[in-house]
């Protein structure tokens, strides 16, 4: 055998887990590669690894987000949206909803600012929000989600 080019060996990667806070590193056939995921040695929970040098990122579930704490404002971009765009995107939102009457949502974004807009046929009303901030977090399937949508 001869090797053309060194690769690197997988690296052992560093897990927090956000149910009971043990911190623990598994090497590459203790994890699966593809999702960097493995079960926590002590509570069983599912749990995301980083390399050493990054920071662990708490891998969020439905039971164990801090709000705001856990959360991305979301405040970027030089993007300035008017009053009068985001009139007329509005009256986009309700048109769309108008001609998708099987559809009861539609939202938009740009920059900052999030307009949702969503049809409540038994209050006969399109119900209009409209962040100019908003905040932004991902919330991680559980085992019953798994179940319920065939994953």
């Amino acid at each position: 055998m001869k090797i053309i080019k060194m690769g690197e060996l997988p690296k052992n990667l560093v897990f927090f887990c956000d149910n009971c806070g043990t911190v623990f590193e598994a090497d590459s056939n203790e994890y699966d590669s593809a999702t960097k995921m493995t079960a926590c040695p002590l509570c069983g929970h599912t749990v995301k690894g980083t390399t050493s040098e990054e920071e662990p990122k708490k891998y969020l579930t439905s039971e164990n987000f801090i709000f705001p704490e856990d959360a991305d404002k979301v405040e970027f971009g030089p993007t300035f949206v008017s009053d009068e765009e985001i009139i007329y995107i509005i009256k986009r939102g309700v048109d769309y909803l108008r001609e998708h009457y099987e559809e009861d949502h539609w939202y938009w974004l740009q920059g900052n600012v999030w307009v949702d807009v969503i049809a409540v046929d038994e209050e006969r009303i399109y119900q209009v929000r409209v962040a100019r901030r908003y905040y932004d977090m991902p919330i991680n399937y559980d085992d019953q989600d798994d179940e319920m949508r065939d994953l």
